[in-house]
């Protein structure tokens, strides 16, 4: 029974590890697009990129496959990883899921969300964030509440500010404008986290918005 607690933890330590790694992967800011051609490619901690190497059949030391695995998302990385350490295949989504259950972190949605062009902030970190998205969706410690806005990139590339049509599809959502933010803001009024099948048609409507109006300005190189 202790052996198996322990393999537990050992487990769950690892999904921690690519969780926080990819998140802080994902969130390294680059002064402007000039910089960041010249930033060294960010990787995962040496544990993660020694795996997944050998998963995808090179030497764990060879560092030509970094700029493969950076480009892979991020669920892909852990399935990887597992897999190199003789875990059975198909573990990678059950411990997402798991992931999801106890923390409430639905890994897949953040790796379905990269370079989306939406930055999103929840749980008191940034789940998801690239130097070159349109939009930031914050939600409160508690999921209770939401605020979406434009980013700076977003106002640069474009010279707008929050778009009028979406606003008006936000306020059929009940949200309400913040003028002196130029954010939407909704709040359930049950005081309750706001429920999945209400939070699909936000993004929707983000994404959709970006989709119709601004893929042009999305980077997903």
């Amino acid at each position: 029974m202790y052996v198996k607690k322990a393999k537990l933890v050992i487990l769950f330590s690892a999904i921690l590890l690519i969780f926080v790694s990819a998140t802080y992967v994902g969130t390294i800011h680059f002064a402007s697009a000039d910089d960041a051609e010249t930033k060294t490619l960010p990787t995962y901690p040496d544990d993660i990129m020694e795996q997944v190497r050998k998963s995808l059949g090179g030497n764990k030391h060879d560092p030509s496959y970094d700029q493969e695995i950076m480009a892979l998302p991020k669920a892909k990385v852990m399935d990887l990883y597992f897999d190199a350490r003789g875990r059975t295949k198909g573990l990678g989504p059950e411990l997402r899921e798991t992931v999801l259950m106890i923390f409430g972190v639905n890994l897949d949605a953040i790796s379905a969300m990269e370079n989306s062009g939406v930055s999103i902030f929840s749980k008191g970190m940034w789940i998801t964030q690239q130097p070159h998205d349109l939009f930031e969706l914050r939600s409160g410690p508690d999921d209770v509440d939401v605020k979406i806005s434009v980013t700076d990139f977003f106002r640069e590339v474009t010279e707008e500010d929050f778009p009028a049509d979406l606003g008006k599809t936000l306020e059929e959502m009940d949200f309400e404008y913040l003028d002196d933010e130029d954010a939407w803001y909704f709040v359930n009024p049950s005081e309750e986290p706001i429920a999945d099948e209400d939070k699909h048609p936000i993004m929707g409507a983000i994404l959709n918005t970006i989709k119709e109006d601004y893929s042009q300005y999305l980077n997903n190189n």
